[in-house]
C-alpha cells in the first residue's frame, strides 16, 4: 500500500507537474485524454495483450480522431477559428505561471 500510495501516486504526479511547466494547458489536456489509448497500447507491448474485438479498435480510433480533430480544427469555444497556445490578458498568463512555479517549489 505505501508503493501503491508513494510511487504510483505522489512521485507520478510530482513528475507530471515538471513535465507540464513546458507545455500548453490545451495540449496538455489533448495528451491525457489519449490516457486510455496510451494504456492499451502499453499494455498491448509490454505485457503482450490484445483489444477485444472491434470495439477496441472502434473505441481507439474514435478517442484518437477527437484528439486529432482537436488539435488540426481548434474548435475551442469563443476562438473564432484563430489557433492561439494561449489565451487571455497578459495578467491572467503572469498569475497562471506564477501559479505553476508555486505548485513545482
Amino acid at each position: 500500500m505505501v508503493y501503491l500510495g508513494g510511487v504510483t501516486t505522489a512521485f507520478c504526479n510530482y513528475i507530471q507537474t515538471i513535465g507540464q511547466r513546458g507545455v500548453s494547458a490545451e495540449r496538455a489536456s489533448i495528451i491525457y485524454a489519449l490516457d486510455p489509448v496510451w494504456g492499451a497500447g502499453f499494455a498491448s507491448v509490454l505485457l503482450g495483450e490484445q483489444l477485444g474485438g472491434w470495439q477496441g479498435y472502434l473505441g481507439a480510433a474514435l478517442i484518437t480522431g477527437a484528439a486529432i480533430a482537436v488539435n488540426v480544427l481548434d474548435l475551442a469555444p469563443g476562438n473564432n477559428g484563430y489557433s492561439s497556445s494561449r489565451s487571455g490578458s497578459d495578467t491572467d498568463i503572469a498569475l497562471e505561471e506564477e501559479n505553476v512555479m508555486n505548485v513545482t517549489e
